[in-house]
Formats: C-alpha cells, structure tokens, sequence
C-alpha cells in the first residue's frame, strides 16, 4: 500500500517483535497470523490478494476486497459482487452476493436483496435471506437482526434467543453479552437464561466482526470502521490491523503500537 509490497518480504524476514508479541505482523496494512498454513492478506495500489509467510503471491492483488481465509476459504469481491476462493485462488463459490463474510463452523453469512442468510462450503443456501444484519456462528449461535432488534439462531435457522435486544454479541465460552433498549447490559447463556444483569464483562474484549480496517485513497491511510460504513476511527495510520480483544496494531509515522476502539494508544 503506502511502502509498496516490495518491503514485505525483508520485514516478514525480520520476524518482527509485533509477531511474537501478538501473533501478526502487519506490513503496509498486510495482516498475516503466526500460523504457517494460514496466507496473509495485502492491498497493493487498491487491490487485494494474498501471499504465503515467505512474502510470495500465492493469490495476485485482483481484487476489490478480501476478508482473511478461514475455514479454507476466504470471501473476495470483484465488481460489487462477492464469491469465495480457496487457498490456491480457485474460485469455489461463483460472485453471486452483495455481502459475504467468513466461514466459521461450517456455515457463512452472505446478502442478497439487502437480506442475509447462510450458506455451507459448497455454496447452497442453508438458512434462508431475511435478515437485516448478522455476523458469524460461534457455539452454534449466530446473532441476527430484524428492524432494530438482534437475537440468536441456531444452525437450523431457529431463533433460540428471541429477537428483541438492542445489541447482541458473539457467544464465547458458553455465554454471551447483550444489551437492552436502556443499554442495561446482560450475561446469557446458550439457551437465553440471564446469568448476570449489568454485567461487568466487556463485550469489547472478544473478537469483533463488525470492524473492519478500510483505506481512504485521497488521505492515503487507513482508519477503523464499522461494517455498516460508520467512522471509528479516522484515516491516519500507515497501516491499521485486524480489530481483536478491543484493540489493533497500527503504524503512524513509522512507529507501530496499539490503539483501543477511541484511537487511543495504549
């Protein structure tokens, strides 16, 4: 992006203190995890692709966006329609969608007509396209959105947890955080049952599928958003991270460090 990808290499080499600290070492706004199997993703000159941990292409920047590969598969899009590769670049769910995200247990959540529903690996619709907003399955749930009220489904498409808060959060050890119209925040469990009223667990502090990083082309740097387009954080960085545990790696002026959901260094 701003160095070009022709650093990447030679400080991927470098096996930066950001890797063995966190786990990803980002270069020119490339995420790429510690694990061996797992490609990191790069924008170069405004397209996405994909190279392996020795900094070599195994997909070439071709896209207009790309999540990072999970479950074997990572969603791409390709004039305002998206479809999913595999780690080779094959393409093996064609571009049919007008949103997609990742693979998590088996399924993935994809829009079309302004509706989201959910698809296996090979591409067949499992959960029918009728809700407003969703995210990914975690412990077998997956919190959806009608109107203006969240809930959870099960893998059958069932609504386990009733449609009827503000905010829902992703299950993580068995429970979950959400919230009322009062914003009076709850501990659940996987079948409902509240465990804790305004709960003290930061919902923060557990992964985040709906923010992004996105880059501004006429500012030249990257900054934080929601997936519905909502600000964060404004286009500073040289280089902004995927958003986990409520915070992210960045790089401003040369410098790495990392900033929570305010852009404040921590």
């Amino acid at each position: 992006m701003v160095d070009g990808i022709q650093v990447v290499s030679s400080l991927i080499k470098m096996k930066a203190t950001v890797l063995l600290l966190f786990g990803i070492l980002l270069v020119s706004a490339t995420e790429l995890r510690a694990q061996d199997n797992v490609l990191a993703r790069v924008n170069y000159q405004g397209k996405y692709g994909f190279i392996n941990p020795k900094g070599d292409f195994v997909v070439q920047p071709q896209y207009d966006y790309a999540l990072r590969f999970n479950e074997g598969l990572a969603a791409v899009e390709l004039g305002d329609k998206y479809g999913f590769i595999d780690s080779k670049g094959q393409i093996v769910i064609g571009f049919q969608f007008d949103d997609a995200k990742w693979f998590f247990e088996g399924l993935a959540a994809v829009r079309k007509e302004g509706k989201y529903g959910f698809i296996d690996r090979s591409g067949r619709l499992v959960i029918d396209f009728k809700y407003d907003d969703t995210f990914d399955f975690s412990e077998g749930r997956a919190d959806v959105k009608i109107g203006d009220e969240c809930g959870y489904i099960d893998k059958t498409g069932d609504a386990v947890i009733p449609i009827k808060y503000e905010t829902c959060y992703r299950f993580k050890n068995g429970t979950a955080v959400v919230q009322d119209a009062e914003l009076v925040s709850y501990l659940i469990d996987r079948q409902g049952k509240v465990l804790e009223s305004n709960t003290k667990v930061d919902p923060l502090n557990r992964d985040d599928p709906a923010i992004k990083a996105y880059w501004d082309a006429e500012k030249k740097a990257a900054g934080l958003k929601h997936r519905n387009g909502s600000i964060i954080l404004e286009a500073r960085f040289e280089s902004v991270g995927v958003f986990q545990e409520g915070r992210s790696i960045v790089k401003e002026k040369g410098k790495w460090g990392i900033v929570d959901k305010t852009g404040k260094f921590i």
